[in-house]
């Protein structure tokens, strides 16, 4: 398994696509909807640029443990 892009920029160049913005239906934040490489939806903390660093929502979501298959540990 690779390590996880860290910036948009490493995002991108490992076949992320962003999809869209939206809210978390657990804490209400604002989340950027990215693809991974492997076609899978995953929630982000708002990436800002192409130097900003990207978080996987699940890791700073207080409801984290809400979701089936969360990534939360």
């Amino acid at each position: 398994m690779s390590d996880f892009p860290k910036t948009r920029h490493e995002m991108v160049r490992a076949n992320y696509r962003y999809t869209g913005d939206g809210l978390c239906k657990g804490c209400g934040a604002a989340i950027q909807w990215w693809k991974t490489a492997n076609n899978r939806s995953i929630p982000m903390d708002p990436i800002a640029d192409d130097r900003s660093l990207a978080t996987a929502h699940w890791s700073t979501c207080p409801n984290a443990k809400e979701f089936k298959g969360n990534q939360a540990t």
